[in-house]
């Protein structure tokens, strides 16, 4: 999308699918992630900014996963997007972006600067992270979130996380109930080296090319 045209059609596109989906199921839900590039788009923009006023009478709700608050400010869609948004979820930030969640999201300075020290450290050992929610001017802080273990397995990426994770799957043939049991196996590994019992790299059954420990 590197020019306005491309980025208007590519808005009426989803546009149009959202639209669709919402006409023919009660409820559903728009998810823009990752969006700072694309709100720079007005057409992209403007399509999120009606999505978000008036989506919610087609039974659209809207969701938007932003680590740039600055992009949304800045895009042509801003009011209405700001203005519409009546949920806010925020986990560990920055020291230097907690001026922009106090200016441009009218957050309480005092609440989200703890999002910004070590206390929102995410805790390896219990497989949970530590987020502040606000809902209009009510605040709940600090929330926890323990993720399923395979849902944590299925989203591990480092190399090492990957490395074990293909050891795994690699057992069980390339199909979905194959893989739904290689993940499950190294979730059960996965979560007791997050726990400290065994390094990433000595989980997994042995290859002959990396002669691991196994934790079965």
């Amino acid at each position: 999308m590197n020019n306005e045209s491309n980025a208007s059609v590519m808005s009426l596109l989803a546009a149009m699918a959202c639209i669709t989906n919402g006409l023919s199921n009660p409820r559903s839900l728009f998810v823009g992630d990752e969006l700072s590039v694309l709100l720079a788009k007005h057409g992209f923009a403007d399509m999120v900014g009606e999505l978000f006023a008036s989506g919610r009478k087609d039974g659209i709700s809207c969701l938007i996963l932003a680590q740039d608050l600055e992009a949304i400010r800045e895009c042509s869609a801003a009011a209405k997007i700001f203005q519409n948004t009546s949920i806010e979820l925020v986990g560990r930030t920055t020291t230097s972006a907690l001026n922009t969640y106090v200016t441009v999201g009218k957050f309480d300075e005092g609440i989200i600067a703890r999002n910004a020290t070590e206390s929102f450290y995410p805790n390896a050992a219990q497989y949970f992270t530590r987020w502040t929610l606000k809902i209009g001017n009510r605040y709940w802080s600090p929330l926890r979130y323990y993720p399923g273990a395979m849902t944590l397995a299925a989203v591990a990426n480092s190399e090492d996380e990957k490395a074990a994770r293909d050891r795994y799957m690699a057992q069980y043939d390339n199909t979905e109930v194959g893989m739904l049991m290689g993940l499950r196996d190294f979730s059960k590994g996965y979560i007791h080296s997050l726990r400290g019992g065994v390094s990433i790299r000595e989980i997994g059954p042995a290859t002959d090319n990396h002669p691991v420990a196994s934790t079965h």
